[in-house]
């Protein structure tokens, strides 16, 4: 006798292969779907942890060209921990203190964004390393932008030195 069709065993394989396939697209898809966010979000947080670095060197720049014997190059640069205003007025930042309360929100994430300075005494290896002259006055500043992904801390850091270069 010669049978027709399918059996019910071959439809259940057929139907279960055909549900784990879709199952693990879907799974693909939101794995994708997640880092595809977290990354996006990485990267405005590069972009305003560089704005803060920016920012600062903007501000000694500013500095330097007043040409004020009165003004020195890091006037505005005193040690402490301070964020930036949403908004620049002017063409012209200005350090504000920090206050973890407040954020900076961007495509509905919420980042905050901590800028510390720190007076740095020379050291031999940084005489020898970078070309600083032992007692120059360095700051040392640290940008970090923290937000949340997916109930998880994240953040990003960079860290520079200025000095008076120009006086040198």
């Amino acid at each position: 006798m010669k049978k027709n069709g399918f059996g019910l065993l071959e439809v259940l394989l057929a139907t279960g292969l055909i549900t784990i396939l879709i199952g693990g697209a879907v799974v693909l898809g939101s794995v994708v779907f997640r880092n595809t966010q977290i990354n996006q979000h990485k990267t405005q947080a590069m972009y305003l942890n560089q704005e803060a670095i920016e920012a600062i060197k903007q501000i000694q720049r500013t500095n330097w060209v007043k040409q004020d014997p009165g003004v020195n190059w890091d006037d505005g640069l005193n040690a402490g921990t301070y964020t930036l205003p949403d908004n620049k007025l002017a063409n012209v930042w200005e350090l504000k203190s920090y206050d973890e309360n407040k954020k900076l929100t961007l495509n509905n994430v919420d980042f905050h964004r901590k800028i510390t300075i720190e007076n740095v005494k020379t050291s031999q290896e940084m005489v020898d390393d970078s070309g600083f002259r032992s007692g120059d006055i360095i700051k040392k500043i640290t940008a970090e932008v923290l937000w949340e992904d997916f109930g998880k801390l994240q953040s990003v850091k960079s860290q520079t030195l200025i000095s008076d270069w120009k006086g040198l």
